[in-house]
């Protein structure tokens, strides 16, 4: 796993997770898993409204094909 912060942005601060898996049927089992559930039970959007703030703007999952993989 990867998380990296966007540099100079002013307002907010950027977020990224980039997660490496075996197969898409991979991630889906996670994404599906009690253990995934269970590491996300707390997150919520700044839109909820519990009456809490919660500093997550929004997001968004994204799905690449790695094209070249370079390791030194």
């Amino acid at each position: 796993m990867f998380v990296t912060k966007t540099l100079n942005t002013e307002d907010t601060d950027e977020v990224k997770i980039l997660t490496i898996w075996e197969s898409e049927d991979s991630f889906n089992n996670w994404l599906n898993s009690d253990v995934f559930k269970e590491a996300h039970k707390n997150v919520r959007l700044k839109s909820d409204d519990d009456g809490q703030q919660s500093p997550i703007l929004s997001n968004k999952v994204f799905k690449y094909d790695i094209g070249y993989h370079y390791q030194k």
